[in-house]
């Protein structure tokens, strides 16, 4: 009956450590794909930026988007993780 116990407890404790192993993996996999995500977004706001700007068509300004259409950047009050992922990977943003 003991031998049963220690064995169920020996399988319990290692389904938890295989688990918690896993979720680990799970957590750094989407911490960098949130930083990833973030970049994609800087770098599709300085293009548009440059288009407005004029800086692919000889400085002429072609169009101007309103701020009602352009997203702001995220603020740290309301993304709190993507910020502690940011400054995580070193890609702080001021």
């Amino acid at each position: 009956m003991l031998k049963l116990k220690e064995e169920e407890l020996t399988k319990f404790k290692n389904d938890a450590q295989k688990y918690i192993f896993e979720k680990k993996t799970e957590m750094r996999g989407a911490k960098t794909e949130i930083v990833e995500l973030y970049e994609i977004v800087k770098r599709q706001k300085q293009t548009i930026d440059n288009v407005e700007d004029g800086k692919y068509d000889g400085g002429i300004k072609s169009f101007s988007i309103s701020k009602d259409d352009k997203q702001p950047q995220p603020k740290r009050e309301e993304f709190p993780f993507l910020y502690k992922s940011l400054e995580k990977s070193k890609k702080i943003v001021s």
